[in-house]
């Protein structure tokens, strides 16, 4: 099992992965070393679990920046109505362009849709976000 890593003075940002990301690209991308995998997996172990090989889109990971240079991630959000016959699965790829991108509408929704998201009602208000990343 991993064990926790810290950097000093440094905060937690979140970082959402990407299609076709995996843990030496973000190392390599964020850190500028792709050795730097590793502790990216020790500090979000218990999302990713043993097997660092295998990671999905658009799941949030914490990311350990500089006090200094860490920005905070914020969304803009705006309403959109559900319509008869749509799903969270439909609505992401209309959106976003991906179906996979469901998560992040339910992650945003989660107080609303609760673990009852397999049907939307008609005229449901979610938040969406103008940009996932």
């Amino acid at each position: 099992k991993a064990t926790p890593v810290s950097m000093p003075d440094s905060v937690n940002v979140i970082y959402m992965t990407r299609p076709g990301d995996y843990l030496t690209k973000i190392a390599l991308n964020e850190y500028g070393r792709a050795s730097v995998w590793r502790m990216i997996w020790n500090w979000n172990y218990e999302k990713i679990g043993d097997n660092p090989d295998i990671i999905y889109p658009y799941q949030e990971y914490d990311l350990k920046k500089p006090r200094e240079v860490a920005k905070p991630v914020k969304y803009d959000l705006y309403d959109y109505t559900v319509a008869q016959g749509e799903t969270l699965w439909s609505i992401a790829e209309k959106e976003y362009g991906n179906n996979y991108a469901w998560v992040v509408i339910l992650r945003d929704n989660y107080d609303k849709l609760g673990n009852d998201y397999d049907t939307l009602k008609p005229g449901t208000v979610l938040k969406l976000r103008t940009k996932l990343y």
